[in-house]
């Protein structure tokens, strides 16, 4: 380090701050007068009008999330929101941008959702002596900062696009039905439309190991299921929760929570249950749908503006299980349904490739951050 720059303890860098009104995150108002400055990842996270809760900021200040690790730069007049949020203003010797800059290069052990705030506080600050170094630095950080948030957009908006792509090729699929195609309710084709239930209902616990009990959670995005998310029940829970015992190609449709996921049981998920939050679909044994076609169509736009029409709940929107019998689908003959299914196949692993290039990118552009700031306060910059 420079002989013009000094280290201190960072407790050693900040000033008291008087301790402000916390709003609570179900009582943030989405407009008022004041905006509301919480520990989770967006700037802003609802708003607040009572004047005296306000945070009046004359020189900026650093909040932190001390559950999440989350760093934000605040110069205007804010509301604190909910616990967890600590406010650091930087004594005059340190320019408040410089300092939040600082606090981002440090890397602070991971503790869950506890406290962080402690950790920090054992952290040593490095800074340039001279406040009009301290700013050509931040200077430098800006424009460089700058050309990478642009970089991390433009790769985003790539990853978006490549997700859109495939999402556009399934709804045309399916909305754009040649002749010859079979319309029929879902329950038509089907041998059981049911769900299972939570085991506790019934008196019995979940297990750290035994049968696999499939959630919502455990149901991905992707139309797979997660087995490292599964819960457990015991042998005896399995067989009095017969409604719920599911089989090889059963289809689940979440219908409560993360509405309209989709995933195929497959046999080395056996034996397992469900609970009530996913429906179980099961085709009867002459369908004329193969169980690949039907994943796809459940996920395309054709049923997934019937359900959004269905859909109710105040908190939490689900679907009943008639409404899911009386769901309107189409399908070609088997034949054409195959080469359907491969076709969704092929570019759907094209798509998740190209998500993976993509998300790579973008962890790269993350670690050329570190790497600035590591470079800035080592005195390179």
């Amino acid at each position: 380090m420079s002989a013009s720059w000094t280290s201190e303890p960072l407790e050693d860098c900040i000033e008291k701050v008087p301790t402000p009104t916390k709003i609570k995150t179900q009582d943030f108002l989405p407009a008022g007068k004041y905006p509301v400055v919480s520990q989770e990842a967006a700037l802003i996270n609802g708003y607040w009008n009572n004047d005296s809760d306000v945070v009046k900021v004359n020189r900026p200040l650093i909040v932190f999330g001390d559950h999440t690790q989350v760093i934000k730069y605040v110069d205007f007049d804010f509301v604190v929101g909910a616990d967890g949020v600590k406010l650091l203003q930087p004594k005059p010797a340190l320019d408040p941008k410089f300092f939040c800059y600082q606090l981002q290069a440090m890397e602070l052990e991971t503790l869950g959702y506890a406290r962080h705030f402690r950790l920090l506080k054992e952290q040593t600050v490095q800074y340039p002596t001279s406040l009009p170094e301290q700013q050509r630095i931040v200077g430098k950080l800006d424009a460089a900062f700058a050309a990478l948030t642009e970089a991390q957009a433009h790769v985003e908006r790539n990853r978006a696009n490549a997700r859109e792509l495939f999402e556009s090729y399934l709804n045309e699929v399916f909305e754009g039905k040649a002749d010859g195609w079979v319309e029929c309710k879902l329950g038509d084709i089907c041998s059981a439309i049911t769900k299972g239930t939570t085991p506790t209902t019934h008196g019995y616990t979940y297990q750290p190991e035994g049968i696999n009990f499939i959630k919502v959670e455990s149901v991905s995005e992707d139309h797979g299921l997660l087995p490292h998310m599964f819960a457990h029940v015991s042998q005896d829970c399995h067989t009095f929760l017969k409604r719920s015992q599911l089989q090889a190609d059963d289809l689940l449709f979440s219908i409560a929570g993360a509405l309209g996921r989709v995933a195929i049981v497959q046999k080395s998920h056996l034996p397992a249950n469900t609970n009530q939050a996913l429906a179980i679909v099961r085709l009867t044994h002459d369908a004329p749908v193969h169980h690949e076609y039907l994943m796809w169509l459940l996920t395309s736009g054709l049923v997934v503006n019937q359900t959004a029409g269905m859909a109710g709940g105040a908190a939490q929107q689900n679907l009943s299980l008639t409404q899911m019998k009386d769901l309107d689908i189409a399908y070609p003959s088997k034949a054409e349904q195959k080469q359907i299914v491969a076709s969704l196949a092929q570019l759907k692993a094209e798509s998740a490739q190209l998500e993976a290039t993509y998300q790579q990118k973008l962890m790269e552009l993350m670690s050329l951050k570190k790497a600035v700031l590591g470079a800035a306060f080592r005195g390179e910059l």
